[in-house]
C-alpha cells in the first residue's frame, strides 16, 4: 500500500509542496515498518527464514522507492530557476534522500547483506547538491547531517559488518551512531596523505584507500576518519589505564575484552583494511554441517565418520541435531566459502563453532564461522575458517566441592592453523580455566596437555591454547616440540 502511495507521489508533477508534503507523511509510516522489520531481525537467526527475506526485502524496497522519490524531487528543486524559490524544500528533500539510502544500509547490515553499490553514487550526487548550496553541514532532526549521515554509512561498511556477531553489530551501531559525527567529508584530499583516508567512488560497494598518488574523479568525494581514529585510540588507552567506559562515552559493555577487541578491530580497519592473505580456489563439492559445541561434539562421537547410505543429510542421535547441506564455493588453506543448499541449519551465527564434513568423505573439519552475507532473497553464504581436521573427543576433571571433580567434555585439536598448528582445545565457555590438565596417549607414553590461555571466546565455547609435556616414569615432566605432535585421537584414560 506505501508502495503504491510513492508511485503516486512520485506523478504529481509540477506540484513541488504538494509533493514534499505527501512524500514525508510516507515516510512517517515507513519508520513504523523498519521498526517493526528491527525486532523481526532481533528474534531472526542465520539464514533468515523464507518469512524474514520478504520481509527485509519489501522494506527495503519501499525505502528504495521512497529515497529515488526525494531524490527526483531534490534534482528538479536544484535547478536554476526552482533553487531560490523551493529552498527549504530542497534541503528537506537532500537529507531525507541521505536518511534513507543510509537506513537503506543498516537494514542491510542487520540481514548480513552487501546494500546497494549504487548507494555510493547516490551520496556523492545529493552532497554535491548540498554542498554547493552550503547546507551539508546543517542540522535537521537534532544534530543530524548529511555529512554525518554520509561519513556514518562509511564507518559501518569499512567495518566490515559481514564479519561480526549479534551482539558485535549493536555495539558496532551504537559507537558509530554516537561518534561518528566526527568524520569529514571533502570535495579533494587533503595536502598530507596517510592512514585514515578513503575515497568514495561511485563504483563499488566499499569506500576504498585514498593512495599517494591518487587524483579524484569528477562525482569523487573523500572520506577523512582521521579524527575519529585520535578519538578511539584515546577511549583504548582509557580502558586500559581504568577509567570508566561511562567517563569515555562508552556503554557497560566496553569493560568487556570483547568489546575492547572489538575496537582495536575498526581502529585497524579504518585505518589500514585487511587484505585477503591467500588466494581462492573455487570448486562446488557439497558438505554437511553442524553448528555449535554440544552438536559438533555429539556429531564427531555419534555419526561423523559413519559411510552413509544415500547422498542426503541425516539426522544426528535419532533427532537430537541435523546437519545442513552446504556448497563449497572456494577453498583456500585459511577456510572455505559455502553457500546453503538445504537442510537444517540450526543457530548459525558470525563466531561460532562448525563441523563440516565433506560429502562421501569420513574426515572432519573444524572451523569458526567469520563472515555471513545474504545474497539474493534465496541465496546465504558463509566464509569459515579453519582450525584443524581430526578433533578427538574427550574429558577434563574440574575441581568440585567436597574434594571432588566433574568432567568436563572438551574436543581435542592436535594441531590449530591459528595457533601457529600448536595444540588446542574446545570446552564449554568458562568451563576450563588455564593451568587445568589432562592426560593423553602418546607414542606408547603418556602427554600431559596443559590450558596455557583462552584464545578467543566463540558463540558457544572457549578456544584454549595447550601446551604438552612428556610425563617421565618419575612423574617429572618434559616439553615436547609441537611439530612433532601426531593425531592419535586423545580420551582422559
Amino acid at each position: 500500500m506505501l508502495s503504491q502511495c510513492v508511485v503516486e507521489a512520485r506523478a504529481l508533477k509540477g506540484h513541488l509542496r504538494r509533493q514534499l508534503k505527501l512524500l514525508d507523511q510516507i515516510h512517517h509510516h515507513a519508520e513504523t515498518v523498519v521498526t517493526d522489520l528491527d525486532k523481526m531481525l532481533d528474534e531472526s537467526r542465520l539464514p533468515l527464514t523464507a518469512t524474514s527475506r520478504i520481509a527485509a526485502a519489501t522494506a527495503d524496497r519501499l525505502l528504495k522507492q521512497l529515497g529515488e522519490a526525494y531524490m527526483e524531487l531534490a534534482l528538479e528543486l536544484n535547478s536554476k530557476w526552482l533553487r531560490a524559490v523551493y529552498r527549504s524544500a530542497l534541503e528537506q528533500a537532500c537529507f531525507r534522500a541521505t536518511q534513507l539510502i543510509h537506513k537503506r544500509s543498516l537494514m542491510a547490515l542487520r540481514a548480513y547483506a552487501s546494500g546497494s553499490p549504487r548507494r555510493w553514487a547516490q551520496f556523492n550526487s545529493i552532497y554535491a547538491i548540498a554542498r554547493e548550496g552550503g547546507f551539508h553541514r546543517k542540522s535537521f532532526e537534532g544534530e543530524e547531517t548529511i555529512e554525518r549521515l554520509v561519513g556514518k554509512s562509511g564507518l559501518l561498511a569499512l567495518a566490515d559488518p559481514a564479519t561480526l556477531g549479534a551482539e558485535e553489530l549493536g555495539w558496532l551501531r551504537f559507537y558509530v551512531e554516537r561518534h561518528g559525527n566526527r568524520v569529514v567529508v571533502r570535495s579533494a584530499p587533503p595536502e598530507k596523505r596517510g592512514a585514515g583516508l578513503f575515497v568514495l567512488t561511485e563504483k563499488g560497494r566499499v569506500p576504498r584507500r585514498l593512495g599517494s598518488s591518487h587524483e579524484l574523479n569528477p562525482g569523487e568525494l573523500v572520506l577523512d576518519l582521521r579524527t575519529v581514529l585520535k578519538h578511539l585510540k584515546r577511549q583504548l588507552v582509557g580502558m586500559r589505564t581504568g577509567i570508566p567506559p561511562n567517563k569515555l562515552g562508552l556503554p557497560l559493555a566496553a569493560a568487556r575484552p570483547e568489546y575492547m577487541f572489538l575496537l582495536q578491530r575498526c581502529g585497524e580497519q579504518w585505518s589500514e583494511p585487511r587484505s585477503r592473505r591467500h588466494s581462492r580456489n573455487s570448486f562446488r563439492p557439497r558438505a554437511d554441517l553442524v553448528p555449535g559445541f554440544d552438536s559438533v561434539r555429539h556429531f564427531l562421537t555419534a555419526a561423523a565418520f559413519r559411510r552413509r547410505a544415500s547422498d542426503k543429510s541425516e539426522g544426528i542421535g535419532g533427532g537430537l541435531s541435523q546437519t545442513s547441506e552446504w556448497q563449497v564455493v572456494d577453498q583456500s588453506p585459511s577456510g572455505f566459502g559455502l553457500r546453503f543448499v538445504s537442510g537444517h541449519a540450526g543457530a548459525i551465527a558470525v563466531g561460532e563453532l562448525v563441523a563440516l564434513r565433506p560429502r562421501e568423505s569420513a574426515a572432519v573439519s573444524l572451523c569458526v564461522t567469520r563472515r555471513a552475507r545474504s545474497i539474493t532473497n534465496a541465496d546465504f553464504e558463509l566464509g569459515v575458517e579453519l582450525l584443524g581436521d581430526n578433533a578427538a573427543p574427550a574429558n577434563i576433571s574440574k575441581p568440585a566441592s567436597k574434594g571432588k571433580s566433574v568432567q568436563v567434555p572438551v574436543l581435542l585439536l592436535s594441531k590449530v592453523l591459528c595457533l601457529n598448528k600448536s595444540p588446542g582445545l574446545l570446552a564449554p565457555m568458562g568451563d576450563v580455566k588455564p593451568g587445568m590438565s589432562l592426560m593423553v596417549p602418546y607414542k606408547g607414553a603418556m602427554v600431559q596437555l596443559e590450558a596455557v590461555e583462552i584464545v578467543e571466546r566463540l558463540a558457544s565455547c572457549d578456544l584454549i591454547r595447550l601446551r604438552a609435556r612428556r610425563v617421565g616414569s618419575n612423574g617429572e615432566t618434559v616439553d615436547i616440540d609441537e611439530d612433532d605432535l601426531s593425531d592419535d585421537k586423545a580420551n582422559n584414560g
